[in-house]
């Protein structure tokens, strides 16, 4: 199991998933459109799609831009925002908040 870090090797949100993977800075695309395909509880994840790759977002400390991580097949950026959903939920839960059922996903996370 890997840990989830951003490029100055930070840990906002850790996670341990399948494999590796480094927050990255979104690079907006020209012409293309960013298509989110689900949203975590409270906006802090969002799994997207651009020309044939998914990825996931989340807002960087910068107001309006984001960082990625898992870009690639679906398969691979599921997995990521399904390990990342999990522990956020489990935060959420630390805390004393009620978890929330994921109907997109079809199950609760």
């Amino acid at each position: 199991m890997g840990v989830m870090t951003d490029v100055s090797g930070r840990s906002r949100s850790a996670v341990s998933v399948a494999a590796d993977f480094a927050w990255v800075p979104h690079v907006p695309p020209g012409g293309d459109v960013v298509r989110v395909r689900h949203t975590a509880c409270c906006g802090a994840f969002e799994l997207a799609s651009l020309g044939g790759q998914y990825f996931v977002l989340r807002p960087a400390e910068v107001p309006g831009e984001y960082e990625e991580i898992a870009r690639g097949r679906y398969i691979v950026a599921v997995t990521a925002y399904v390990a990342l959903l999990k522990q956020h939920h489990a935060e959420h839960q630390g805390r004393g908040q009620v978890r929330k059922h994921d109907e997109p996903l079809g199950h609760p996370i």
